[in-house]
């Protein structure tokens, strides 16, 4: 039950002997580094005031080192928002609901309204198969 306590210059580390616990609120008034394999909170709510969570921080980020990076959300089944480098994009494992007559806009354009209106899309190519269409809104 020994506590070691170095110097040098305006660093002082503490040495203790096994792991330690606080029972009570610690609080942390500098910059905050933790160093091994797991970090594990365990808390009812995790509050950030950054607006940014900065994912994959390695020496020399890649989209090969972001591949299936993302959010999981543990359930029956995880539900999952991953970076996939071999698709190049955002994928869902999960529907998504736009709500408060959201909109899904692609590169700025309204694709589709939550009355379920699409529009801005132009299907081409050969072999394309539209089943089940009804179109109310003019002649064509």
């Amino acid at each position: 039950n020994e506590v070691d306590i170095l110097t040098s210059g305006t660093t002082v580390t503490v040495g203790l002997p096994d792991d330690v616990t606080i029972a009570n609120d610690l609080t942390v008034s500098g910059d905050l580094t933790v160093n091994g394999t797991l970090t594990s909170i365990s808390t009812s709510e995790v509050r950030v005031e950054d607006k940014n969570i900065l994912l994959g921080d390695t020496s020399t980020p890649t989209d090969t080192t972001a591949n299936q990076g993302g959010i999981t959300l543990a359930g029956a089944t995880n539900k999952t928002i991953q970076w996939l480098s071999g698709t190049g994009s955002w994928t869902f494992n999960q529907p998504i609901n736009i709500v408060n007559s959201g909109t899904l806009q692609i590169a700025g354009t309204q694709v589709l309204s939550a009355s379920r209106v699409l529009s801005n899309v132009a299907i081409t190519g050969s072999g394309n198969t539209i089943d089940n269409v009804v179109l109310d809104a003019g002649t064509f």
